[in-house]
């Protein structure tokens, strides 16, 4: 199975998850995590079956018998997870599909789960060897509210005055959701949910407005007000200092095409950067400020001894566009417009710039050619709160010369432009069938209640699936249904 799914929601909880219910013994299936930001760290060759455990850093490394590997697999008692395809460089994906197809050729008889972006590769990238492709939904409306109340409840402390005031947040929080579009198009997936459960509870019931403002409010939560407010006895070092050695590291990791990297290297990143930011000499030398990002802040992880990254790509993306945003380098983030593992990041670019700096992002994509860079220019106006007028209709324009859709691929294109594109699609009337399917599929993808009015209008189009919805709480779900 090929499993597509955005940022933050869910994939590589969902890899962990099949894989401790594999090691619990549920399935009979032995478990492999191969995250591929591990494995092309070196740009080495990807493992054989008897490096799985090596390449990953396993503690168990050497523990198992001798061809305990080829044993599983070869009696197709594996379970293979590799997760993370889009944090493979553009260049080096090749090479992991014939990686992969060498090891499916050779143990036929195993499960195997491959997750990427949306965009990361073409359809039927894997379907010659047999992999079935799906998509990770994203939340509806009653899946929101569910992992609140499930959120709130795991918060508990078991203290009744807290859990009385937790109870509230809960309900204060359910309510905003419900009641402020802004607010509801940002809890999407499980990685925006708990962060904006940890903001409004940290925050006594108050949350910030736009992406923006709630990742700044979420970089301060997590760098100095939470050891702050714990009365932590560490020296207090105040969040720029971090910020601008944190941005370092990921834009580092974005220019070079990776999203982890070996501690010798992110020393060498600090130390490179601690003459310009000399209040962070308060924690010491590199290694000192890096253990202090490990083990403080929470926006690092180790996966092993001598490797980093950050806890979710969300907050490197974020932090390298603010490093990006810094530096001018508008004509670098457009160069890599039709590169997926850019596109969050130019689009948090374009969340971060001055209103006259805003208009060089989507200007330089309306100049490319590329159909891709005109669809990310579109998604980028989501985020331009202050646009220059023209700008936007250069954008706009572009974007109808790609309506109507016609394929499933096309529609999902169109859909990561986000609900800018409600606006622009078209129909019913004047369309075949296959354009009203891909169009209504279009905004289905989209998700969001914007949505509904537009497929309230192809209820009644004869094609096979234009007109097939499953409405629960004002979220349609685009559904295929045969002749």
């Amino acid at each position: 199975m090929l499993l597509r799914g955005v940022a933050g929601s869910g994939k590589t909880t969902l890899v962990q998850w099949l894989a401790v219910s594999a090691a619990s013994g549920a399935t009979g299936r032995v478990p492999f995590v191969l995250p591929l930001r591990t494995l092309t760290r070196h740009g080495e060759q990807l493992p054989s079956p008897t490096r799985f455990l090596t390449a990953v850093g396993c503690p168990l490394d050497g523990a198992q018998p001798e061809g305990w590997e080829y044993r599983v697999l070869a009696s197709g008692r594996g379970l293979v997870l590799i997760d993370g395809l889009d944090e493979v460089p553009e260049r080096e994906r090749e090479r992991a599909r014939g990686w992969l197809r060498d090891l499916t050729d050779a143990y036929p008889g195993d499960h195997w789960l491959l997750t990427p972006r949306p965009s990361a590769v073409d359809d039927e990238w894997l379907a010659d060897g047999g992999f079935t492709e799906l998509v990770l939904s994203a939340m509806s409306p009653s899946d929101v509210a569910s992992f609140i109340h499930r959120w709130h409840r795991a918060a508990s402390a078991g203290v009744p005055e807290e859990d009385e005031l937790l109870t509230a947040y809960c309900t204060q929080l359910l309510d905003a959701v419900r009641t402020k579009p802004d607010l509801g198009r940002l809890t999407t997936n499980p990685l925006m949910c708990a962060l904006t459960c940890a903001l409004h509870r940290d925050r006594r019931g108050y949350l910030p407005h736009g992406r923006k403002e709630l990742y700044e409010s979420a970089l301060s939560m997590l760098l100095t007000r939470r050891d702050r407010e714990r009365d932590m006895a560490v020296p207090e070092l105040s969040e720029e200092p971090q910020l601008q050695l944190l941005q370092r590291l990921a834009y580092w990791l974005i220019r070079n095409g990776r999203t982890e990297l070996d501690r010798d290297r992110a020393e060498s990143i600090i130390t490179e950067g601690l003459p310009s930011v000399p209040a962070a000499s308060l924690l010491g030398a590199a290694p000192a400020v890096l253990s202090h990002f490990l083990i403080r802040t929470g926006l690092l992880l180790t996966p092993s001894p001598d490797s980093l990254h950050f806890v979710h790509r969300t907050f490197q993306d974020y932090l390298g566009a603010r490093a990006a945003v810094e530096a001018s380098d508008f004509g670098l983030l457009a160069k890599h417009a039709c590169d997926d593992q850019w596109s969050d990041v130019i689009r948090m670019a374009v969340v971060q710039a001055q209103p006259r700096e805003r208009a060089e992002v989507p200007s330089l994509l309306a100049s490319n050619p590329d159909k891709r860079a005109h669809l990310l220019a579109m998604a980028c106006l989501e985020h331009a709160t202050e646009l220059d007028p023209a700008v936007r209709t250069r954008v706009q324009n572009l974007a109808r010369r790609l309506l109507p859709p016609r394929t499933t691929e096309e529609a999902r294109e169109l859909s990561l432009a986000g609900p800018r594109v409600l606006e622009l699609l078209p129909g019913p009337e004047g369309l075949s069938d296959e354009e009203a399917e891909a169009v209504t599929a279009t905004a289905a993808l989209v998700g969001t209640d914007a949505a509904v009015p537009l497929l309230a209008k192809y209820t009644s189009h004869p094609a096979s699936r234009a007109g097939h919805f499953d409405a629960g709480l004002g979220v349609f779900r685009f559904v295929r249904i045969r002749r």
